[in-house]
Formats: structure tokens, C-alpha cells, sequence
């Protein structure tokens, strides 16, 4: 069965108000695939749709009860006759009882068990049966009696009285048990009007009715059953043909709600039925035997006409529901039958009562957090299907807020992760974010999440390209996106290997159209990383869809900078602090503009983040003085070298005399320019060494980590940077001067100077004062 056209249905209803429509979207969309598909496919289909409208029945009515009203009202027990009387409201468990029992009728005529032996029309063919007697067996009555059971599994009581007609014995029709009496709810109607929309059931050739007579829809004997006629002829015309075993009251009926009353001698039509249901002449007439059981409430002759687990659990229902003696303990019953019929002595019975979707149909009825607990526990080694159907019951049930249990939320939470695992592996990528968001734990959320992330990021058919895309789908779901995105990028900071670098590709033009992923060009810092390090840096990338538009995801963006910077320093890895801010530039443009408007927004908050911003202006200033002192020692290597003068045997030779002439010149003009490009790149190097010794206050705050050893590291090394160009560019005034701002107790930069540091300045400033001397 297509995974996309269920969960697609589904996910597009979990906006709305009503629960309800979930279910009611998914049944649709397993009804189609049951059509539509063939061999397992069908059959999966055909068992989801089953559970999912017994969900709608079930639900709807526990919904309304939850809420103090009910639009369900009660069918309950006349003394007289069966449930087809709407009497005063009784218990719940004799309501759901009849919902069950519609719902094993209803569900065979739609085919939503094709294993049952009853899921096709009997071969026998319209009967002369007006020389049959009832009271006399034979193989004609039990191939009629094979037929009515066909009718009556199915809850088209008019339908076989119809049958009896065509078979000239409508006095063997008068022999019917009373019609199931429905409360009237938009579900039922729902489930009903599928009947409507398979007219070739009973009424193909393979019937014996002929199609010249339609019959009777169970929608319409269910809306007359809930019509109050004002008198007999009103009550004749909405109902033509004659139903046996019930009367219509007349409009002097002091009860005129009860549309149908029980015959009068009913009681001795069970009694008499009873007793010849279980006698030994029958044996050989399962059929007629059952046909007496129902008659008189006699499971045992019911029960071996019914070789499947849903139709004995309707003959079950049948009883609890038609005898006024159990209606009481309805529910008691009801259990009892559910465990009588998993350790039944019927092979098939037994093995489908353990099926899993038989499972959850048992587990539905009973109607607990425990047992719907137990339900969601029972998917460890579930096949795919199971888990599907499991993970959208777990979030209808969740949404209907009738449990709030902390074993009922970690079931689901559980099956949900599951199901979202099994959509990752069949890369149903657009439609995670939905189940992810159906999670109660938020902290599961977004581990789950971040696991789809991690698996997305090493998917060569879904790149990087997406990540934006993805984001965009967890925060219309209404995912935490700050905290998956902070947690992502923590997790790959610490396990680089756990998501492979993004490799520079051209944009599927059938992808979504979101951002592409900011890589540096060719010939940059980017290409000289290690995989791990362009994995840390590029996990920024998550962090900057939300630092787009959120100022706290602005300062909590700065935590993982200025992190990551201080351990690339500590590493000596300039190249990959270089890259860092070269990533996050790329990213964020305006940053820093962004996060100044940010402080004056919210005054309350901004000391914090001006801590941050602090800290991230002296790393970019470490960075910053390291690429101009890399760009000055280049510059400074590749020193234009002075031409090698000729012999003086060449110089007296007017080429040789020449040439070198013209060696001076050009020597002359590459210096020029080398001198101009040296002096720039010196001055820079001086300009950010002193902005980083001198930064007002201290560089960075001393709230941070690691500040002790970041600045013993990086202000001996600005020195040692400063100096070495003075010393270059013979200013030796200047570089020995650098020893009274390091001395000068107010700035206090000489307790940053470790034993070796010092040494080698002291051994600086002395070549220094000999080249002065």
C-alpha cells in the first residue's frame, strides 16, 4: 500500500480542530488502496480501513461522553424484544456493544474481511421453496438458511426477508431476528453510505435477488428507525413491504419515540427456537441451526457457521446485544468474548485473535490507556505497515485527550520515533516534520529530528541544499527550531564524522528553491581544512536559518563562534579560525549590525549579549592580525631580489652594460611597488596587534572560558608579530618601545608572559637595541 497517500491525507488533517478527521481521512485513503491494490497489498488495506471506521464509531461517542453529552443516544433492552427498541439511556457498555456489531456487519458488505467464508453470496440459486416447511429439514431450507446468514452476518435483515419473498416462503421471513437498532451520528452515516456506493454486492447476477427490486439501503432502515410516524398510513408509506417480527405504534402511542416495539410472543419464539437450535436432528444443517440459534439466543449453534475471529466475535455481539438478560453486564461480556475467543480450540480463530490488527480491534473495544499501552508496546519487531498504522493511532488517540498517562506518552512518542526512522530509510523526507511535531516529548522531538538531519545531511540524493527547506518544514510543524538547530550543531562539533562535509554542487532545478549552502570559492582557506573541520564549520549553516530572524538565536549563534574560534586558537589552527569567520560572514552579513540593534531593543538582556559580542570582536581580532602577519611574512619573502652585477670584463661590453642598466631600472620599479604593498601590509600588522593588546578593558571578558590561557597564548604572540615588522622595517625606536607598554603596570600585559615567551621577547628586544647601538 502507498505510504504517501495515507500519511499525506493524515498530515493534512492534523491542523484541525476535530480528531475525528484524521481518522476519518485515513479510513478513506486504506478504502481506496483496498480497491485499488491486489494480494497482501489489498488485504493490509482492507484490515487498516476496518480498524480505522471502527476508530470513528468508537471514538466519536467515547469523545462526546468524555465531554459530559452524547449525540449518541442509547439503545437499550425491552423486556419484550431486542435491540431494536430506543429505550431510556442505559450503560455505555451495551452502546458500544451495537457500534461494535454495526461495525462487523457494516465492514463485511464493504469487504473489509475478505477471509471470512462469508465475504461472497453462497452459490445456491433462487429456491420454489413455497412446499418447504420450516419445522422439516432439508437440503433446500439449509441452502435458504445459507443464504439468510449471509444476509443477516451483514445486518440486511430487510434484504433476507426480501430473499424469502423471492423464494415464494415469506412465511419462513416473519422467522428473522429483530433488525439493529442505530443511534443516529454522522460517523455511522459516514460508514453507512459506503453501502450506497457498492450496489453490485446484492445485487449482481451472483444474488438471488433480481435487480428489477432494489433492495432496501441499511441507511434507510436505519433513518426509519428513527422516524415518528404520525400515524399508519404515514408509517405504511415510508416503508412499503412488510417487516416481520416488529410493529408500528399508533399515533395515539403514548411513546411515540419507540418507533419499533417487540412481538408480543417473541419470548416464546426464543424459547422454542433455543431448545431446536441445539437439537441433535439439526446436526447435519449448520446453516438452519444457526439460523434457529439467533432466533434463540444460542451461541453454540452460531458459532460453526462463523470460521473467522471477526464474525464469532459478531455472534457474540449478536447475543449480548438481542438478549435483555445480558444487556446489564454488556461490557463484562464483551471482555469475556474477546478472551474466550483468543484461546479458542479453532486454529484459524486463535492465530487471527493474535493477528496484530485484530490485536488493536480488541484493544480498541476494551478502550483503556493500559490496554492501548500494551497495543503501541507490541511493535518491537512490527513489520513497516504495522508501524504506520500504529504511529497515526497513537496520534489520534493522543490528539482526543482521553489519556494524558506518562506510560501512554512514552508508548507513543516511542512508535512515532519509530515510524519516523522508517520514513527516513524510504526517504519520505517532506512529511517528517509533521510525525516529528506529533511527538508530546519535546525532547524527543527534537532528538528525533536531529537524527532525520543527520541522515538527510549524508543523502547524496537530498544535499545540503536543503537544509533551509527542512527547517522552514520543522517550523511550520511547530518544532523547536533554535533548539534543533543548537543541539545539531553541538553534536557535530563534538562527532565531526557523524555527517559528512558537503562537497560544492550545481542546484537540482527540481529541488525546492531555499538557499543554496554558502561554501568559500576555490582557492581560499575552505580547500586546506580537514573533513572534520569543515564539518564543524559548515554545521553553522543550521544556526543561521534562525539567526536571520531571532535575536536570541543571534547571541546563542555568538556561544558557537566564539567556542569554536577559542579551540581552533588553542590548536594553532589559523587556517580553520580563518574559515570560521570567513563561514559565518557568508552567512550573516549584518551580523554585528543585527545584534547591536538587538541591545537597544531589549536593554534587559543586552549586558549578556554584550559579553558575547565582546568576546566574538577579540577572536576576530586574534584571526584577523594572524591573516595580516601570514599576509606579511609572504610579502616580506617574496622581497624583490637585487640584480647580480657583471664582472667588470662584462661591464666594459655595451650589451652586458646595458642589460644590467635596465636590470637596475626594472629592480628599482618592483621595489617600489613591493615597499607600497609592504609598508600596507605592515601597518596593518601593527594596526591589529595594538587593537588586540590594547582593547579597552582587557582583551576578551574574563566571565569566558579559558581566558587565562587564550591570553597567555595570544598577546605574547601580538607582540612577538608587532615587533618582528618594526624590527623588519629598521623602525627600532618603535619596537623597543613595545617593552614599556608591555611593563606598564596599568595595562598589566606582563603577567600574560610565561617563562619561555618572555625569553624569547627579552632575546628580540636585545637584537633590537645592538642593530640601534
Amino acid at each position: 500500500m502507498s505510504v504517501g497517500s495515507v500519511d499525506a491525507l493524515f498530515v493534512r488533517t492534523l491542523g484541525h480542530a476535530d480528531p475525528l478527521r484524521a481518522a476519518s481521512a485515513v479510513r478513506q485513503a486504506c478504502h481506496d488502496e483496498m480497491h485499488a491494490g491486489e494480494g497482501d497489498s489489498n488485504a493490509r488495506a482492507a484490515s487498516e480501513a476496518a480498524v480505522w471506521s471502527l476508530v470513528e464509531l468508537l471514538m466519536a461517542d467515547r469523545i462526546d461522553r468524555s465531554k459530559g453529552s452524547s449525540h449518541l443516544p442509547m439503545p437499550s433492552i425491552s423486556h419484550g424484544g431486542g435491540a431494536g427498541v430506543m429505550m431510556e439511556r442505559s450503560g455505555s457498555g451495551l452502546r458500544e456493544a451495537v457500534l461494535v456489531r454495526h461495525w462487523l456487519e457494516v465492514g463485511a458488505s464493504l469487504f473489509f474481511f475478505p477471509s471470512s467464508s462469508s465475504a461472497s453470496f453462497p452459490s445456491s440459486m433462487l429456491l420454489n421453496a413455497s412446499s418447504v416447511s420450516f419445522g422439516v429439514p432439508s437440503d433446500e431450507l439449509e441452502r435458504m438458511a445459507s443464504a439468510v446468514m449471509y444476509y443477516l452476518r451483514r445486518g440486511r435483515h430487510d434484504a433476507a426477508y426480501q430473499y424469502c419473498c423471492e423464494c415464494n416462503a415469506p412465511a419462513l421471513g416473519t422467522l428473522l431476528p429483530v433488525p439493529l437498532c442505530l443511534p443516529k451520528n454522522k460517523h455511522l452515516e459516514l460508514l453507512n453510505s459506503k453501502i450506497k456506493q457498492q450496489p453490485s454486492q446484492l445485487s449482481s447476477s451472483s444474488s438471488p435477488l433480481s435487480s428489477s427490486r432494489p433492495l432496501i439501503s441499511a441507511t434507510a432502515r436505519l433513518e426509519r428507525t428513527h422516524t415518528t410516524p404520525t400515524s399508519a398510513s404515514a408509517a405504511a408509506a415510508a416503508n412499503q413491504r412488510h417487516i416481520p417480527n416488529a410493529s408500528q405504534p399508533s399515533s395515539s402511542s403514548s411513546n411515540s419515540a419507540s418507533v419499533w416495539s417487540g412481538n408480543s410472543r417473541r419470548a416464546l419464539v426464543r424459547s422454542i427456537a433455543s431448545v431446536a437450535s441445539g437439537s441433535s436432528v439439526l446436526q447435519s444443517f449448520p446453516h438452519l441451526s444457526a439460523w434457529y440459534g439467533l432466533l434463540g439466543h444460542n451461541l453454540e449453534a452460531i458459532l460453526p457457521v462463523c470460521p473467522s475471529w471477526h464474525d464469532q466475535l459478531w455472534a457474540y455481539l449478536f447475543i449480548i446485544t438481542a438478549d435483555s438478560d445480558r444487556a446489564a453486564s454488556a461490557n463484562q461480556l464483551m471482555v469475556e468474548a474477546l478472551n474466550t475467543l483468543s484461546t479458542s480450540s479453532n486454529d484459524r480463530v486463535r492465530r487471527e485473535a493474535h493477528d496484530f490488527m485484530w490485536t488493536a480491534v480488541k484493544l480498541l473495544i476494551l478502550g483503556t490507556a493500559p490496554a492501548m499501552t500494551h497495543l503501541l508496546t507490541l511493535l518491537r519487531d512490527a513489520p513497516a505497515h504495522h508501524i504506520r498504522f500504529a504511529a497515526h493511532l497513537g496520534i489520534f488517540l493522543t490528539r482526543c485527550q482521553l489519556w494524558d498517562t506518562s506510560s501512554w506518552l512514552d508508548a507513543v512518542s516511542h512508535v512515532i520515533s519509530r515510524y519516523v526512522d522508517q520514513l527516513i530509510q524510504e526517504k519520505q523526507y517532506d512529511i517528517i516534520a509533521s510525525y516529528a511535531a506529533q511527538i508530546p516529548s519535546e525532547d524527543l522531538q527534537v532528538e528525533v529530528y536531529i537524527r532525520f538531519l543527520t541522515s538527510s545531511a549524508r543523502d547524496s540524493d537530498k544535499s545540503n541544499n536543503h537544509r533551509d527547506f527542512y527547517l522552514q518544514l520543522a517550523e511550520k510543524a511547530g518544532l523547536n527550531v533554535r533548539r534543533i538547530a543548537s543541539q545539531l550543531v553541538d553534536s557535530i562539533i563534538q562527532h565531526p564524522d557523524s555527517v559528512a562535509p558537503v562537497q560544492k554542487s550545481v542546484h537540482d532545478s527540481n529541488a525546492p528553491t531555499v538557499p543554496l549552502l554558502r561554501i568559500p570559492e576555490s582557492g581560499s582557506v575552505w580547500e586546506s581544512l580537514s573533513p572534520a573541520d569543515q564539518a564543524r564549520i559548515q554545521s553553522l549553516e543550521w544556526m543561521a536559518y534562525s539567526a536571520r530572524s531571532s535575536a536570541a538565536a543571534r547571541a546563542e549563534i555568538f556561544t558557537f563562534v566564539n567556542a569554536l574560534a577559542k579551540a581552533y586558537i588553542l590548536d594553532s589552527n589559523v587556517t580553520a579560525l580563518a574559515a570560521v569567520f570567513e563561514q559565518i560572514d557568508s552567512l550573516l552579513p549584518t551580523l554585528l549590525g543585527d545584534v547591536r540593534a538587538d541591545m537597544s531593543a531589549d536593554p534587559a538582556n543586552a549586558s549578556v549579549t554584550n559579553l558575547l559580542l565582546r568576546d566574538h570582536i577579540c577572536l576576530r581580532q586574534y584571526s584577523e592580525l594572524q591573516l595580516a602577519y601570514s599576509e606579511w611574512y609572504s610579502l616580506w619573502q617574496s622581497k624583490p631580489p637585487v640584480p647580480l652585477a657583471p664582472s667588470p670584463d662584462e661591464l666594459r661590453q655595451h650589451f652586458s652594460s646595458v642589460r644590467y642598466k635596465e636590470q637596475l631600472r626594472q629592480f628599482d620599479r618592483e621595489m617600489e611597488s613591493w615597499m607600497a604593498s609592504a609598508n600596507d601590509s605592515s601597518s596593518r600588522v601593527v594596526t591589529a596587534a595594538r587593537e588586540l593588546v590594547c582593547f579597552p578593558g582587557g582583551w576578551l571578558s574574563d566571565s569566558g572560558d579559558q581566558v587565562q590561557e587564550l591570553r597567555a597564548k595570544c598577546i605574547p604572540e601580538a607582540f612577538s608579530h608587532w615587533h618582528r615588522v618594526l624590527f623588519e622595517n629598521k623602525d627600532y625606536g618603535a619596537a623597543l618601545n613595545l617593552s614599556t607598554i608591555i611593563a606598564d603596570p596599568f595595562n598589566g600585559l606582563a603577567q600574560y608572559f610565561e617563562k619561555p615567551a618572555l625569553k624569547d621577547l627579552l632575546l628580540q628586544l636585545q637584537r633590537t637595541a645592538t642593530c640601534v647601538m
